[in-house]
């Protein structure tokens, strides 16, 4: 959400930098048009204190980028109150973004809404759309769906396409109104007809997955390609999922690192994820794991299971990295914490076979048991196996303790197996699958079946899960 708003102010920032008014603001104008910020504030400033209202809000915009002027956050907010107060609308919003999103004062999402509710009421479409994203949120207002699409409709309505992206998301998910793909559709399209590459993304979802529209994956490629176009990580990612699996356009493993690495370059832990991948096996780059294993941490660090099982995996093998069973231990419970099934089964080889940690049946027992709950097949196996170890266990004590009782040196068992051999593992039941005689599975292929698919930005499109290695949406 923050990010959201951070974004909405450097628009806003834009709009409203310097306008039309006496002479010495269109000279203003002129000199910030040129990036000659100090001239600029050196001109506004007079205005400013006069109690120009414009020109209020235009240099609480330049203390705040720290243009012209020092960088200062308190002197941003002291002039934007001063215009707000006077009820100028863009004032009002960037002093709600300011009470969410400053960076040195106090945040406060009440005083935020208030704000942004003063403009959003004067019909100003950024603000209505983000006091809709607070509704929807519940950050400084009790959360309310239906008050949340009431104020991306109002913006919607206007043309205003994050407006638009956010109505379509509520009716993709069902929030706030019935769920209805079609008024996805509808409204998507709408914001990716005036280039806004969100909208032509959200837009390209659907049609890849035919809903709310007929099934077309070249549709969908071409989508993404407009918004990729425009630096947008979420749709470089996707194209680069497509390409990865030859969806809407030919099979290209080099044309899927390329776009995948424009999304990494970004930030996105999942396109970083999906590099590594093609650098673990050699697909549209050369083969190269210190290389996977660098995109792996770049994920990882951000907290996505995905990457965190995968370079768990890099440290149990020692490839790209030191062969380092407590670093893959570690990175194994991060991404098992996160309920990821694969990484519980690796966490619960890693306390079976006393790899990184003690060995530990019953711990392994809980992991591979959570893992199974999933339905995670390997784990079912793994869970049988450290079962009837445990349950041997059990009887070996049981054993033991009544030899002590009675002052013999071995009890023999019904099978005809001795306490020792009882003790020390006697007769295998079987390797754990995926152990140290097979490996831990290397997740090759990226599994985003379990994500939930949810936009972090303007929209959340609620997907249906998939099986195997499809294309990835999202941010």
């Amino acid at each position: 959400m923050r990010r959201i708003l951070l974004a909405i102010c450097l628009v806003v920032a834009c709009a409203t930098g310097v306008g039309a008014g006496p002479s010495e603001e269109k000279e203003a104008q002129s000199a910030y048009a040129s990036g000659d910020y100090a001239r600029a504030a050196s001109l506004i400033r007079p205005l400013a204190e006069q109690g120009h209202v414009m020109a209020q809000n235009n240099l609480g915009l330049l203390y705040r980028d720290g243009m012209g002027v020092p960088k200062d956050e308190k002197e941003a907010v002291a002039w934007f109150r001063k215009a707000a107060e006077q009820g100028h609308a863009a004032a009002q919003f960037n002093l709600g973004a300011m009470h969410y999103n400053s960076q040195s004062l106090s945040r406060d999402p009440g005083q935020a809404a208030l704000w942004l509710r003063k403009a959003a009421d004067q019909g100003h479409a950024l603000a209505q759309t983000t006091l809709g994203i607070l509704y929807d949120e519940g950050r400084g207002v009790p959360q309310d769906p239906g008050q949340a699409v009431l104020w991306y409709r109002k913006a919607a309505d206007q043309g205003f396409p994050s407006g638009q992206v956010n109505l379509g998301g509520m009716y993709a998910k069902g929030r706030g109104v019935p769920k209805d793909y079609g008024q996805a559709a509808l409204w998507y399209r709408k914001a990716a007809d005036q280039g806004f590459p969100l909208g032509q993304t959200t837009l390209g979802v659907l049609y890849d997955e035919g809903l709310g529209v007929p099934r077309d994956h070249g549709q969908a490629a071409l989508l993404m390609r407009k918004a990729a176009d425009q630096g947008f990580a979420s749709a470089q990612e996707n194209l680069g999922a497509l390409y990865d699996n030859g969806r809407g356009v030919p099979r290209d493993h080099g044309q899927a690192a390329l776009w995948y690495r424009k999304a990494a370059d970004q930030g996105s832990a999942r396109a970083q994820t999906a590099l590594g991948v093609l650098y673990d096996n050699g697909r549209g780059v050369p083969k190269d794991y210190e290389q996977a294993a660098l995109w792996y941490r770049k994920a990882a660090d951000q907290g996505f299971h995905f990457a965190q099982d995968n370079l768990g995996s890099m440290y149990f093998k020692g490839q790209g990295v030191l062969q380092d069973y407590g670093q893959a231990a570690l990175w194994f419970r991060k991404a098992a914490d996160q309920g990821f099934a694969p990484a519980q089964n690796n966490l619960g080889l890693m306390y079976a076979n006393g790899r990184g940690m003690p060995q530990d049946y019953k711990q392994a027992a809980l992991w591979f048991r959570r893992a199974a709950d999933q339905g995670h097949e390997n784990a079912r196996a793994n869970l049988r196996v450290v079962s009837s170890r445990l349950a041997a266990n059990d009887l070996a004590t049981s054993l033991a303790q009544a030899a002590a009782i009675v002052g013999a040196a071995f009890v023999v068992g019904a099978a005809g197996v001795t306490v020792m051999d009882l003790l020390s593992g006697g007769d295998s039941t079987g390797d754990y699958v995926g152990g140290t005689g097979s490996g831990i599975k290397r997740w090759n292929e990226l599994h985003l079946d379990d994500y939930d698919g949810k936009w972090k930005r303007e929209a959340d499109l609620n997907r249906d899960k998939r099986e195997r290695n499809e294309p990835v949406y999202g941010p």
